[in-house]
């Protein structure tokens, strides 16, 4: 996002207190949302979290018990799908096999009543932003995975909406395509500066792509945040276990002190929880010494070396297992060695139990 926008957002999508059931369950529990004009914004959870479902509730797919949804200042709540000015990107992109990829990208535009050589112009122009240019004879059947992606994103564009939904719109290409292709749609979504709402259980994916990622969790929104604050200030235990990998130690603040299997820690005052914690330290913030040297002894159990890193499991007092990573010319320790682990006090968030 540019500083403009960054620093005085204007909200194009809001969600004001959505509820939805299936039966007896309830899979959206009182959701409330703002995505700001021009941002990509990730709805990220584990399966069943009700991401999807929040996004079908967006476009129109289905109803809602409770709340309203308002698009660009005007409430779409019981307004049909395609009356949104919402375009939208399938998990299996859902083209259709008879019809060649012009006659794909134009079909929004034909149900819109365009003429033929504004239809002709305006397909050209997708897809040449989608970088497909001269594929219009083609057959679906003759695309790659990664093509056909690009002629659905170019479909849901090509009548300009104001909001762009996309689920999963990956997941059913290889993971060296998946890499490419999400650079592609960052790029597409720049170019036209549209809002865009993205689903992925990928946190890979969520974390390259996203200018703020909402984290869900049974239906409630946990966490919204940049990629560096969902990683680095997560708020509770859930979203620092959820988003990459993690150390979680069982201790208990005392003051300004931390205790943490048998080692004591100065821990600065800013209003940690005082009784038993959870210690939340990501593994790449552990500094491993000779023994002797840090906070807390531990036995290296396991070295994985996976060329710029190493990757170490180790072993701590009363059993506790941790997991470190260092870069590949500062990993100079094998197992069955003991050392000193440290870390600082910034680099830790505890969690009250």
């Amino acid at each position: 996002m540019d500083t403009e926008r960054s620093h005085q957002p204007h909200t194009d999508l809001r969600l004001e207190r959505i509820s939805k059931r299936f039966d007896d369950l309830l899979v959206i529990n009182d959701l409330s949302l703002e995505v700001y004009k021009g941002e990509l914004c990730c709805l990220l959870g584990p399966s069943g979290c009700g991401k999807t479902t929040t996004l079908k509730i967006i476009a129109g797919f289905l109803e809602h018990e409770e709340g309203s949804v308002y698009l660009a200042e005007r409430e779409i709540t019981d307004i049909p799908p395609q009356e949104r000015d919402v375009g939208m990107v399938f998990q299996n992109y859902a083209l259709f096999p008879h019809l060649s990829v012009f006659d794909n990208v134009a079909y929004g535009l034909r149900r819109r009543g365009w003429s033929l050589k504004d239809i002709r112009e305006k397909v050209a122009d997708m897809l040449d932003l989608v970088q497909l240019s001269g594929y219009g004879k083609r057959r679906i059947q003759e695309l790659s995975g990664g093509q056909q992606q690009r002629i659905a994103l170019a479909r849901a564009l090509v009548i300009e909406p104001e909001l762009l939904l996309l689920d999963e719109p990956l997941s059913n290409l290889d993971a060296r395509l998946r890499v490419r292709m999400r650079s592609e749609i960052r790029r597409i979504q720049r170019a036209l500066d549209i809002t865009t709402i993205y689903v992925t259980h990928d946190q890979e994916e969520a974390m390259s792509i996203a200018d703020r990622i909402v984290i869900l969790h049974q239906g409630v929104i946990e966490q919204i945040g940049t990629p560096r604050e969902i990683y680095e200030k997560p708020l509770n235990r859930f979203v620092a276990d959820f988003i990459g990998r993690v150390n979680l130690l069982q201790g208990r603040v005392e003051g300004p002190h931390l205790y943490l299997l048998g080692g004591t820690f100065l821990i600065p005052k800013r209003g940690w929880p005082e009784g038993k914690v959870t210690c939340a330290v990501r593994p790449e913030r552990i500094r491993l010494g000779p023994e002797g040297s840090g906070f807390l002894t531990a036995l290296i159990e396991e070295a994985t070396y996976t060329g710029s890193l190493v990757h170490y499991r180790l072993t701590a007092e009363e059993g506790a297992r941790i997991h470190a990573e260092l870069p590949s010319p500062e990993a100079v320790y094998e197992p069955g060695e003991r050392v000193g682990l440290a870390w600082d006090a910034t680099d830790i968030r505890l969690f009250p139990i």
